[in-house]
């Protein structure tokens, strides 16, 4: 009986819609500045930054400052380290009001009628992401067993160590475990490494690159990941 597991970030919720709530709050309504690029290059910061913090080279803090600071520097706007920090904690606090879009929380519903085994793979600080998986509500709708934060366990996607901490309490092997997530490097890359199935929620447009492998499926919507997930199961 397959299972399937779900990142988190810009895949059961939009990651897009506080980090821009964070920019208006923090920096004013007269921010003159293109929010779909500044989310994405923040992305890009983000991710530059976390390799150095999963690979213990850095502090869980340099990812915050650094991905402030790099991300607006491309527009030529200095930032502070204290005012990075500062920026983190209105960011943080706009997480704490996310919300699953309905049809999202119909998938994973779906899933737990459907009898199969549901979890989650999340990359990020215990306590950080911990606040997120609450405040989407996850732990009422898959046991809190089933949710793997890179944090807990000292593995990080794309890590392959990360899938076999799902497989074990999801019990189920590689072959007949599908992953659902946004981000090609970390969550399609480990999903395929471990010998998973996988469904890239692409709704950010990355195209693939000459010689990157193709996942299972490709969706770009939540209703085509509803039908995909369906499928899968």
């Amino acid at each position: 009986m397959p299972a399937i597991a779900f990142d988190v970030d810009d895949t059961l919720y939009d990651l897009a819609e506080p980090y821009w709530r964070a920019c208006v709050e923090f920096f004013g309504e007269g921010l003159d500045l293109p929010l779909d690029e500044l989310f994405r290059k923040s992305r890009i910061h983000s991710d530059e930054a976390y390799e150095l913090v999963a690979a213990g080279m850095e502090p869980v803090e340099f990812m915050h400052v650094y991905r402030v600071q790099a991300t607006f520097a491309e527009f030529g706007i200095e930032v502070t380290r204290s005012d990075a920090l500062a920026f983190q904690r209105t960011y943080e606090r706009c997480q704490g009001s996310i919300s699953m879009s309905e049809q999202v929380s119909g998938i994973l519903a779906s899933c737990v009628d459907a009898g199969r085994s549901v979890g989650v793979i999340t990359n990020g600080e215990s306590r950080h992401q911990w606040r997120k998986v609450e405040a989407l509500g996850i732990p009422g709708i898959i046991p809190r067993e089933h949710i793997i934060v890179s944090g807990d366990i000292g593995f990080a996607k794309p890590s392959i160590e990360a899938f076999r901490a799902a497989e074990r309490v999801l019990g189920c092997p590689p072959q007949d475990s599908w992953f659902v997530g946004d981000t090609y490097e970390s969550d399609i890359v480990g999903a395929l490494d471990s010998g998973w199935h996988c469904i890239w929620y692409n709704h950010r447009g990355r195209e693939l690159r000459p010689g990157e492998r193709r996942p299972d499926v490709i969706v770009t919507s939540e209703g085509e990941m509803a039908a995909a997930v369906m499928e899968a199961i």
